[in-house]
């Protein structure tokens, strides 16, 4: 829950909001070994700068990190010509990261715009009228 505070002996303490979460540690070390030699400051390949979201929290950059998610689970990051990571490394990192994203869409949904109105058709209407007095 996001914003209640949790008791600990007498001591308010805040529970981690989706702005505080930050990348898993392993998930940094892997990112900086094997990704940031193209993704960085100076000349980020695709526009994607990993070396700073590396630093700061997963919810600034969502959907960055959710397309890092995409190329990771499809194998397509890091390149099949560039050095990669043992499997079971790969494998914790993207679960890792994805159930981080996951966490944070859950504690605050986004569903996009819903129509919660529109008017009905002349067709419609009078079908909506017989259906009701039938």
């Amino acid at each position: 829950m996001v914003g209640l505070g949790v008791s600990t002996l007498g001591a308010q303490v805040d529970a981690p909001t989706a702005a505080t979460v930050h990348p898993p540690a392993h998930l940094v070390k892997l990112v900086t070994e094997f990704c940031v030699d193209c993704h960085n400051n100076v000349d980020p390949a695709a526009d994607v700068n990993l070396e700073v979201m590396n630093t700061v929290a997963l919810s600034n950059n969502i959907e960055a990190w959710e397309n890092v998610a995409r190329k990771m689970r499809s194998r397509q990051m890091p390149p099949s010509d560039m050095p990669r990571p043992e499997e079971p490394d790969y494998r914790s990192a993207l679960n890792s990261l994805e159930q981080s994203l996951d966490r944070m869409a859950s504690e605050s949904p986004h569903p996009g715009r819903t129509q919660t109105f529109r008017r009905l058709t002349r067709t419609e209407y009078q079908n909506a009228i017989r259906d009701l007095l039938d």
